[in-house]
């Protein structure tokens, strides 16, 4: 692991945040000012390769990163991109699993499920304009 690898997963290890690359690539060229983005895309890359970091859709607006990679839920924000962990069982005994297998004749390894949604901070601000 090279020092960029290293840093790129460290730091999203360290947030629950689901930041984009060019978030990451502002956090870390603080400690390694010669950085590029495409440093950090390439590493990202590396990571979701290696099974280390997944990629969460947060519906069109920039790709979001996570180092989380157990199946989990995730609910975004539509107005700010804002993009949580939902820690909710949603899935209780495999029987989503189960079904989706009976309807397709697949074999499921995993399954994510995102919720679109508007934050309560942009509610607010919605209320307040």
């Amino acid at each position: 692991m090279s020092r960029q690898r290293t840093a790129v997963l460290q730091t999203l290890r360290q947030t629950t945040k689901h930041p984009t690359a060019a978030d990451l690539f502002d956090a870390i060229r603080e400690q390694i000012p010669s950085i590029t983005l495409a440093t950090i895309y390439r590493n990202l890359a590396v990571l979701k390769e290696l099974g280390l970091v997944i990629e969460v859709d947060a519906g069109g607006t920039s790709t979001r990163y996570d180092a989380t990679t157990q199946s989990h839920s995730h609910i975004t924000c539509i107005k700010c991109g804002l993009v949580e962990d939902l820690d909710l069982d949603l899935d209780t005994g495999n029987g989503v699993d189960v079904s989706v297998e009976e309807a397709t004749g697949y074999k499921l390894v995993e399954h994510t499920t995102t919720f679109h949604g508007i934050c309560p901070r942009c509610q607010s601000e919605s209320n307040t304009n």
